[in-house]
């Protein structure tokens, strides 16, 4: 009897485009609900990483994961050329395998401005040759034969090149169990989308099954911190880009998860060293 095959593991969807940095333009502000990079291919912008203003130099990635706090403008008087490319955590899992997580260079990073990835030339161009054939595949009917399959192929390729860069940059070792490893991603892809809630410790570990102890140990060794101090780190992102798109600092407040005013308010001056008001004046009187 016929019975119908079901491929279950297409090529993920994906946005990529040339980007540009215009010198006159304002300063790119956001935080992205999908994983982002931007690959440079000459000198000429800054990034805002930290509080701290870096110089971002020719053939640089630049990795945000979706809680990370995109400010990028330029810092000469001529256009910065980039490609941007965006995916989102699920779909990106979908190119990974057991043995080789793709989304290390976005989750695994107990470093400061690990979102800055060096590269060389010879790198650049193995990655732009990439997205040239990206980009050729798709001005082509997406349902021709093999053209979801190359994409696949491709997009691998770039994501590999990336991890395997990013864990030589950063002498990155298999410190943890790759299945405990998987399960903190799964956790910092909740945390990403929930941070508003009242999450907690002992609800993460029933909830993904693994030891407490074990949860906290694990997820400090990949991010560099416990779990209550990074859910309170992604609720002073958040608010940080809505302070300095110009939202009203009770809106802010409320908008991240804090019931009280002046715990919000204390909490975001521990973090940054000014009060939400004075972040928010300091961005407008270009003093930041």
């Amino acid at each position: 009897m016929y019975k119908k095959m079901n491929f279950t593991n297409p090529c993920p969807p994906f946005i990529l485009a040339r980007h540009t940095f215009a010198a006159s333009a304002p300063e790119t502000i956001g935080i992205s609900d999908k994983l982002c990079i931007y690959f440079f291919l000459s000198d000429g912008v800054s990034c805002t990483l930290n509080d701290r203003s870096l110089a971002v130099p020719a053939n640089t990635a630049l990795l945000f994961h979706t809680m990370n706090l995109q400010r990028i403008s330029s810092s000469t008087d001529r256009d910065t050329e980039s490609f941007m490319l965006s995916i989102s955590p699920e779909d990106l899992s979908l190119l990974s395998t057991e043995q080789t997580n793709l989304l290390d260079c976005f989750y695994y990073r107990p470093f400061e401005t690990a979102q800055l990835l060096p590269l060389d030339s010879a790198d650049m161009e193995q990655i732009t040759a990439l997205f040239s054939k990206l980009l050729s595949l798709n001005s082509k009917d997406p349902s021709s034969y093999g053209n979801d399959l190359f994409k696949k192929a491709i997009l691998t390729e770039l994501f590999l090149l990336l991890n395997i860069r990013y864990r030589t940059y950063h002498c990155l070792e298999d410190t943890a169990s790759t299945d405990r490893q998987m399960r903190i991603y799964s956790i910092l892809n909740y945390i990403h989308k929930n941070y508003t809630r009242d999450i907690s410790t002992e609800n993460l570990s029933d909830e993904y099954n693994i030891n407490k102890f074990a949860l906290g140990n694990t997820f400090r060794q990949i991010t560099g911190c416990t779990i209550s101090q990074y859910i309170t780190d992604c609720r002073m992102e958040k608010a940080k880009e809505l302070l300095l798109l110009g939202t009203r600092v009770e809106a802010v407040c409320e908008n991240i998860g804090y019931i009280n005013l002046s715990h919000f308010s204390r909490a975001f001056k521990n973090y940054t060293g000014k009060s939400p008001k004075q972040f928010q004046m300091a961005f407008r009187k270009g003093c930041m």
